[in-house]
């Protein structure tokens, strides 16, 4: 019966199959496939087996015959009982045919059924094979089936094969690990200099670039502290416009209060704002910032899941722990973003000799020179003060003058310690040459980011020398947009027959003399500002020289003195640097007998420099000769490339400047192309880093864009493009989004206009925070807040009061390079030491006056709390280190003491210690006065003898200078 009633379907469905094609493909698809599963069914039928869950192995099935052969008997049940079921379905679906039913017309998938075809084919061969060899290839259940745990025997192979396949995925995870870090090697972003192997999960790591910012907590604190802050100027900004409340006046044009908004010195030079908000005298600004800090206090967002895998997290697991422990070093290559590994000890060799170099750097011992740098510069303020140079605001703000002339106890003004780190220049070495042993060349650098002189000269260069400079040097172009213009400009002229030429100054900081820059800053001044007076140009004069001369950097426990050039780091480096060029450029060429009428035009952007020429490579030639040898009188000198006689390309012949390569034709047409230098990585922010979801399409349009804004040939720019377009694939850039941004690059026209910017803030109030899974809660809170301050009188016009700005967490970088700690390493352990040698050293010879606190310091790398037994590594401190948390600790008892101070350690000590014998009878409110009334009231000590040899001190914390 069966069979004839297949027969008869098959029939039925051949009448109508041209109907089911073209009216109701996805009918067809179903009917087909509902009867190859019931031939499928039918065949199986034929096969002698035990049941699925009943499979043993021939040898074992004698003792549980009877149970086989009635499992066998309900397993052919349940295969009639499925046959009769797809009978049922074909039935159903007939019926659907007939009744033409329009939501079964579907599109058609006509491989769907070859696929069943072939699936359904392939499931009965197997099953024949297995009826063949009496179940021989299925795994042993036996044991199980004997004891009568049948679906505990299920369970256990089902977690077998699920312990395969994880192994299976393990295995493969490790293969690409181990692929990426190989991948990442011999391309050469990372670079291992070490003697031993890294492992490959930390290789891929630190392939993600110093830019990769990990998956971030919320950090509840910091939360807190962002949110205090913007409410605070909240307050603060409306209660100041209550006082001068106009309802026709918009607020955003109200003054705004000077302590918030420092709107006459630049932003480098602000003082952070850190408070909590007070009263705004408005009811509903008040009861508002109460809300918004309840709902920050109380966020707890859900974790996020992290951007690094089992593997990658191992990898950055073991780096922070190398760098924590300073073994290795992770040095940033000086050019091309590689990242390269090595040995401490190697390292600081390669350090030692540059600084060992006396035509270089002068040693000056262990001795500080930056108390005498930092108050001959608050003198020379003082005197500037007086002569009326500047006023008593900025003497404040700047280097934090008092109205008494005294210096300010705040942090922020006082200076932090310079220092000297390496950059490994791999670039200029072979591959196969990088490896252990092998001398590196290196550039030594000196941060002078918290010098004595930090701050004023960053005022000095915000208000006098960078208009200057930007007045005085002719041939400076800002940019490459400027560049672009420039040559327009030359090719709307005649510009048949030009050849270009490129120069680079042979590193020009180190060559460029104090004497010259002062010499050029002089000549610029008498030409450009002849309304300065001489006492004012005097003051500027020894200002600029102070801090040509206190480049001072320390090493270890000595200090260092940049004796060749000016420093690269500094503030007011660029500025002198191209005052000086152009001065050198004008004796040499533009205002001399050396400057030929073949020389056309030349644009310079600091050291690099270019210019057109009409003449021939002969005269080029002769005359470059003759330039250089007049810089060679100033200290200065061009680069020759020995393959192109000084850089000069002919007509037709690409010239590169910058990002650019420009070149015209013989006909004068301007070709355009994009620079892409021998040692540029061309590798971009990693993709998967955990910032906002808008950085990526930002990076991936501004490259574009520049692209589209150098590169005048649309030719050339779609093959450009297209190479770009790979690198950022590279990265992990999603392929489709990448495509989308150029196509609207593309379709965007050519624009070299520059676009004005407000400067303008586009809030009253920034709310300045920190990148991480509370983010989106924050955003949403603060956009409520703008909805309630709608309400609020003084706030009614402006429909955005507060705007939210993300800083990043913690990248990759910030979490290797330790460059402060490793230059400013003693080499011994952590712990509280003193600050000189102790009385008790034989020292030969005494160096002024001993400290009275060095036998103080504890001496130790740990410390155990009394009260909770608890032990604590120390950090490397002594009885001058700042901005500390301390713990001193009784001798005599072992009660322990916690306190904090911005101010040096023995300064704090001598605080305590300025009370013993005069504290007072009764309970006193002074913190500083509880040492001594221990001694007194415990102890019955009143001499400050006691106080010295009963009390240790140690350093439980040390922050930022620049706290």
């Amino acid at each position: 019966n069966l069979y004839g009633k297949l027969t008869e379907l098959k029939l039925l469905i051949n009448t109508l199959c041209l109907d089911l094609y073209v009216n109701y493909p996805r009918l067809h698809t179903k009917v087909s496939t509902s009867i190859l599963r019931l031939s499928f069914l039918k065949r199986c039928r034929c096969l002698k087996r035990p049941p699925q869950i009943f499979r043993i192995k021939t040898s074992k099935l004698t003792p549980l015959k009877s149970l086989i052969d009635a499992a066998q008997l309900a397993e052919t049940c349940l295969l009639n009982n499925a046959i009769t079921s797809k009978q049922e379905e074909i039935h159903y679906l007939k019926k659907c045919l007939a009744s033409s039913d329009k939501k079964y017309l579907l599109e058609r998938n006509e491989r769907e059924i070859s696929n069943v075809q072939k699936a359904l084919d392939r499931k009965f061969n197997w099953l024949k094979k297995q009826d063949v060899t009496l179940w021989k290839d299925w795994p042993d259940k036996s044991a199980s089936a004997q004891t009568g745990f049948v679906k505990n025997s299920s369970h256990q192979h089902y977690s077998a094969k699920r312990k395969r396949n994880s192994m299976k995925k393990e295995r493969r995870a490790l293969k690409r690990i181990r692929k990426c870090a190989a991948n990442a090697l011999d391309s050469g972003s990372v670079v291992n200099l070490t003697s031993f192997d890294i492992p490959p999960e930390a290789i891929v790591v630190l392939a993600k670039r110093i830019g990769f910012i990990p998956t971030s907590r919320h950090n509840h604190l910091q939360a807190k502290i962002d949110a205090n802050a913007a409410l605070a100027r909240l307050c603060k900004r409306t209660k100041g416009l209550l006082k001068t409340y106009d309802p026709e006046v918009s607020t955003s044009l109200d003054p705004i209060d000077e302590q918030l908004h420092d709107i006459e010195l630049p932003s480098c030079l602000r003082r952070p704002f850190f408070t909590t908000p007070e009263s705004s005298e408005d009811a509903l600004v008040d009861g508002l910032c109460e809300d918004v800090l309840s709902v920050v206090e109380n966020l707890k967002p859900a974790s996020i899941k992290s951007n690094l895998n089992r593997y990658e997290k191992l990898g950055l697991k073991w780096i922070l722990a190398e760098a924590k422990k300073g073994e290795l070093q992770f040095v940033k290559a000086d050019k091309g973003g590689a990242l390269c590994i090595m040995e401490r000890a190697a390292m600081k060799n390669l350090e030692l000799d540059m600084l060992s170099d006396t035509t270089q750097f002068t040693c000056l011992g262990e001795a500080d020179p930056i108390p005498d740098v930092f108050n001959t510069m608050l003198d020379l303020w003082r005197l500037g003060e007086t002569l009326g140079h500047v006023s008593r605001e900025e003497s404040y703000k700047v280097v934090g003058l008092c109205d008494s002339g005294r210096p300010s106890t705040l942090s922020l003004y006082k200076p932090g310690v310079p220092y000297f780190y390496g950059l490994l220049k791999i670039h200029k070495l072979k591959p196969t040459e990088l490896v252990h042993g092998k001398k590196i060349p290196l550039r030594l650098v000196n941060d002078l980011s918290q010098s004595s002189t930090v701050r004023s000269d960053k005022f000095l260069n915000w208000k006098f020398l960078q208009p200057l400079q930007d007045e005085f040097c002719k041939d400076l172009v800002q940019d490459s947009t400027e560049a672009l213009r420039w040559l327009e400009d030359i090719a709307g002229s005649n510009s048949v027959g030009l050849s270009g030429f490129s120069w680079d100054f042979s590193s020009l900081y180190d060559s460029l003399s104090p004497e010259l820059v002062l010499e050029a800053l002089t000549f610029a001044i008498a030409e450009l500002r002849p309304d300065w007076s001489d006492e004012f140009v005097d003051w500027l004069i020894k200002l600029v020289e102070l801090s040509l001369s206190s480049c001072f950097g320390k090493y270890g426990n000595s200090w260092y003195l940049n004796r060749s050039g000016i420093a690269t780091g500094g503030s007011l480096s660029v500025s002198l640097a191209n005052i000086a060029v152009y001065y050198a450029l004008r004796c040499t060429i533009f205002d001399s007998e050396n400057n030929p009428k073949e020389l056309l035009s030349m644009r310079r952007f600091v050291d690099d420099l270019t210019g057109l020429w009409t003449g021939t490579l002969e005269e080029f030639v002769s005359w470059s000769n003759s330039v250089n040898l007049n810089l060679h009188r100033l200290g200065l000198s061009i680069k020759d490339n020995k393959a192109e006689p000084w850089d000069f390309n002919k007509p037709g012949s690409y010239t590169s400047f910058l990002d650019i390569k420009f070149m015209f034709s013989n006909v004068g047409d301007l070709s355009t192309d994009i620079n892409i230098k021998a040692t540029d990585a061309r590798v971009f922010l990693n993709y998967s880093s955990y910032h906002p979801r808008q950085t990526f399409p930002s990076i991936v349009y501004s490259q574009g864009l520049r692209y589209r804004r150098i590169i005048n040939d649309p030719i050339r720019l779609f093959r450009r493009l297209d190479e770009l377009k790979g690198c950022f694939i590279k990265s992990v850039y999603p392929k489709k989004m990448v495509e989308r941004i150029f196509d609207d690059v593309v379709k965007r026209p050519r624009n070299l206009n520059y676009q004005k910017k407000d400067k303008k803030p586009p809030n009253e109030i920034m709310w300045t925070q920190t990148y991480g899974p509370g983010t989106s809660t924050i955003i949403k809170v603060v956009k409520e807040a703008n909805k309630m301050l709608q309400k609020c009188p003084v706030w009614a016009k402006n429909d955005k009061v507060i705007g939210v700005v993300n800083k990043r967490p913690k990248n990759l970088g910030d979490m290797i390079f330790k460059r402060k700690r490793l230059a400013l390493s003693s080499g011994k352990s952590l712990g509280t030491y003193s600050c000189s040698p102790l009385i008790s050293q034989n020292r030969s010879k005494k160096r002024g006056r001993p400290c009275t606190c060095c036998p103080m310091m504890s001496h130790c790398d740990s410390l155990v709390s009394s009260s909770t037994g608890k032990s604590f590594k120390l950090p490397e401190g002594n009885c001058r280190s700042r901005n500390i948390v301390y713990c001193a600790e009784c001798s005599l008892c072992k009660k322990q003491y916690t306190g904090k101070s911005t101010n040096k350690l023995q300064t704090r000590i001598a605080g305590h210690r300025s009370h013993v014998g005069n504290v007072d009878d009764g309970i006193s409110e002074s913190d500083e006065r509880t040492l001594a009334e221990h001694l007194q009231e415990i102890h019955h000590l009143h001499s400050v003898d006691t106080f010295n040899s009963n009390y240790t001190f140690s350093v439980l914390e040390v922050s930022p200078q620049n706290l």
